[in-house]
């Protein structure tokens, strides 16, 4: 299904998440190989607790965001805002790309820079966190080209096949984000209008 192209990059674009999407979830959200990198491996997900869910978290009012491939509009994930602060200007965001076959191939982090973008250059906060588990080294690396630092840990917070792993907790502040995507295009709509 094409979805409506809000935020795009050039491999992949951000459109804002749709209920018929749920299908797609529920099968990534029970793949092992998912759930352990997600707080999804104490669930078992089917079509109406996804719907309940999206309905809830779309009901918040926090960006929530697709992932879709630019070449063939494939849905491949998923990113967002959690705990959404305007008073303080801060926010913390979650992002999974759910199809085994699209990840290690650099669509996470540009999904993640096009949400970076939109959070510090068009929402105008100020403080971005997320977390992930200790043992998710690949997120981790990712995280860190984006611009993301290690702030904190949690330790011994998820208990996985008998063993103890850590919360790693990252954060990014505005004037450490590089450019701006929306700058630019915006600088050639406007320069397209004259």
């Amino acid at each position: 299904m094409k979805a409506i192209r809000r935020i795009e990059g050039k491999q992949v674009y951000l459109a804002p998440m749709d209920m018929n999407e749920a299908l797609d979830y529920v099968g990534w959200l029970n793949d092992p190989e998912t759930m352990i990198f997600v707080q999804s491996y104490n669930h078992v997900y089917n079509r109406v607790n996804e719907e309940q869910y999206l309905q809830n978290v779309l009901e918040k009012g926090e960006p929530q965001f697709s992932i879709h491939l630019c070449e063939n509009d494939r849905h491949i994930g998923g990113c967002g805002l959690i705990n959404l602060d305007w008073i303080n200007r801060r926010t913390e965001i979650g992002i999974m790309i759910g199809a085994p076959d699209f990840r290690n191939h650099g669509y996470g982090k540009e999904a993640l820079l096009l949400l970076l973008d939109y959070i510090f250059n068009i929402m105008n906060l100020n403080s971005v966190s997320l977390r992930h588990y200790e043992y998710n080294h690949r997120a981790a690396r990712c995280y860190e080209k984006c611009g993301f630092k290690p702030v904190g840990r949690i330790r011994q917070a998820r208990l996985i096949n008998g063993q103890f792993y850590d919360d790693i907790i990252m954060d990014i502040l505005a004037q450490e984000f590089p450019g701006s995507l929306y700058k630019v295009h915006l600088q050639n709509l406007l320069e397209d209008r004259k």
